[in-house]
C-alpha cells in the first residue's frame, strides 16, 4: 500500500471549525456544486457526535 498520500494528508495544515460554522462552510461549498458530488476526507480525528448526521 502507498501510504505518501496518508503522510502528505497528516502533514498538511487545517482549520478546526466549531460546529455551527463547520455547517455553514459545508452548505456553501456544495451550493457551488450545482448538484454535483461531495468527497469528504477526514484526517486523523476522534469525533463524537451522535446527534449530528454531518
Amino acid at each position: 500500500m502507498d501510504t505518501t498520500v496518508f503522510d502528505r494528508i497528516r502533514a498538511a495544515e487545517g482549520t478546526i471549525l466549531d460546529r455551527p460554522t463547520f455547517h455553514a462552510d459545508s452548505d456553501r461549498e456544495e451550493e457551488k456544486l450545482d448538484g454535483g458530488v461531495v468527497w469528504k476526507l477526514e484526517r486523523s480525528q476522534f469525533f463524537n457526535e451522535l446527534d449530528d448526521a454531518a
